[in-house]
């Protein structure tokens, strides 16, 4: 006894967002200011990656230059090691801080 398989059509699928929509009209303003959000967070987004990637490279000539010297043998291995531990630390207590700041906002839309 072999069932029969039959394909889902595109057509016969609806997402959640098809859904919503259906039972929204169509705002385009409400559209606009989300585009326009949405950009505006891409743009700034790469900006930081831009100004990150300079820093990383001011971070490790500084690495090569000065904690080389100290260390003759294992400078420059040394010098990557403690980059990697500062930037990860750093990056740890910025996650951190972000999280509590977006439960914060989240808490106050809530309040509404």
């Amino acid at each position: 006894m072999a069932m029969e398989v039959k394909p889902i059509t595109e057509a016969k699928v609806k997402t959640k967002k098809q859904t919503a929509a259906a039972k929204q009209p169509f705002d385009a303003v409400a559209e606009a200011k989300e585009t326009a959000t949405t950009t505006l967070k891409l743009i700034i987004s790469s900006l930081t990656l831009v100004a990150g990637l300079a820093w990383n490279q001011v971070i490790k000539k500084f690495a090569e230059v000065y904690i080389a010297s100290w260390f003759k043998d294992f400078g420059e291995l040394v010098g990557l090691l403690i980059y990697a531990i500062v930037l990860t630390v750093v990056t740890v207590l910025v996650i951190g801080r972000l999280r509590v700041v977006d439960s914060r906002i989240k808490a106050k839309k809530e309040e509404k």
